[in-house]
């Protein structure tokens, strides 16, 4: 059985870095990244809070979240899709002149996961964690988030109506699309540099796409350009 404090910070904003519920453009990762590497003691005493509304790049905790390679990449998304003029300017004053992932601008961001690991590749389900959680392993745990994490998104998405909801990571590509849709099968499309696949749930378009950065994901802005442009195509298509 879950902890029901873990139930109440992972079916709440938690673990996302927020940003405006009304924007067109969401974004969902995997889990928060782990750059300090951060022990999951110290994890759990900070981050297992609910968070009943979301947070933001506004915030003061958040100072300098858009210096991160995946970051960077929203903001590339976000001025593709706008037509925004990044010209000569830091992605620091990019961020706060068009208010990217702030409550009243730009952009909303959520993990599918709400903690995060010091090590992604080997995750240590160590007895803390197991503890705090209430799940016996990584795997309990993700398939709760799948199901009960997704469902909470899924409410917040028929409220509040995004065009689009851009999921990053093609080896979770099958919990996106159980978290955020109604198991409609999804379509893989083959762009020049990558693959994509695309659903529908309710009046938003679920793509999953390569992770934002990395040797094989969208690292360059030609990649992003596609993307971007296959995404508005299929919008304006409806």
């Amino acid at each position: 059985m879950p902890n029901p404090k873990f139930v109440e910070m992972a079916l709440s904003f938690a673990g996302g870095d927020g940003g405006n519920l009304q924007s067109e453009v969401w974004f969902c990762g995997y889990e928060w990244g782990n750059l300090a590497k951060t022990d999951m003691a110290e994890t759990i005493e900070h981050e297992f809070v609910a968070q009943p509304r979301p947070t933001s790049w506004q915030d003061e905790d958040f100072e300098g979240s858009w210096g991160t390679n995946y970051n960077r990449k929203i903001c590339w998304f976000l001025r593709y899709f706008y037509e925004l003029d990044g010209s000569n300017k830091s992605t620091k004053d990019f961020v706060e002149e068009f208010k990217i992932l702030y409550p009243d601008g730009l952009g909303f961001k959520l993990n599918l996961l709400p903690v995060r690991f010091r090590d992604r590749a080997t995750v240590d389900w160590s007895e803390i964690i197991k503890a705090a959680s209430g799940f016996e392993s990584f795997a309990d745990y993700r398939e709760w988030c799948v199901v009960h994490r997704g469902k909470f998104f899924r409410n917040a998405i028929q409220q509040y109506k995004p065009k689009l909801l851009i999921c990053t990571g093609v080896g979770e590509r099958d919990n996106f699309f159980r978290a955020f849709t109604d198991g409609e099968k999804p379509e893989r499309i083959q762009l020049p540099d990558f693959a994509v696949s695309m659903a529908r749930f309710d009046q938003t378009l679920v793509c999953v796409t390569p992770f934002f950065g990395g040797p094989s994901g969208i690292n360059s802005h030609k990649k992003m350009k596609q993307l971007v442009s296959h995404a508005k195509a299929l919008l304006q298509s409806e």
